[in-house]
């Protein structure tokens, strides 16, 4: 992880975090608890929990890093409410921005699309709502990636 050639995303990131107050969290890998369907995810006291049943290579474990050290990033350092619907749907916007769709070609449609799956799981009847009213302003919030 501490290699010269590690992503930018990752490495401004970890950087981010280790410059907070918090630090950075701890990464465990350990199987999902059951009944929860993600391939890692982000709990307080700050943990990242990588589902070792659910990842299919390190690859994979790279791709969700970034989403999660973002969820990281806004609960210690912007003091986000996961567990608020709009708050986390803020937090799933940014995240999969920058892990999941980073790459996407139509990329707006792909981190609404990623958000709206992940807000699903505490708001399933108005995930697509509380994107929506959240996705201008959170989609445009580039922090840790920009001094403002």
């Amino acid at each position: 992880v501490c290699s010269s050639d590690l992503d930018p995303v990752l490495r401004r990131m970890f950087n981010a975090l280790r410059d907070s107050k918090c630090g950075i969290p701890p990464i465990v890998c350990k199987p999902c608890p059951a009944g929860l369907n993600a391939r890692a995810f982000f709990e307080s006291p700050p943990s990242i929990n990588l589902c070792i049943d659910n990842l299919q290579s390190v690859n994979d474990a790279i791709t969700v890093l970034p989403h999660e050290l973002m969820h990281a990033y806004d609960h210690c350092v912007t003091e986000v409410d996961l567990r608020e619907a709009s708050q986390l749907a803020c937090s799933e916007i940014r995240a999969c921005k920058q892990s999941e769709c980073k790459n996407a070609f139509f990329r707006k449609l792909c981190v609404k699309r990623c958000a709206v799956a992940c807000v699903k799981n505490l708001a399933p009847d108005n995930a697509t709502a509380v994107v929506k009213s959240s996705m201008q302003k959170c989609y445009d919030d580039e922090a840790p990636f920009t001094n403002s």
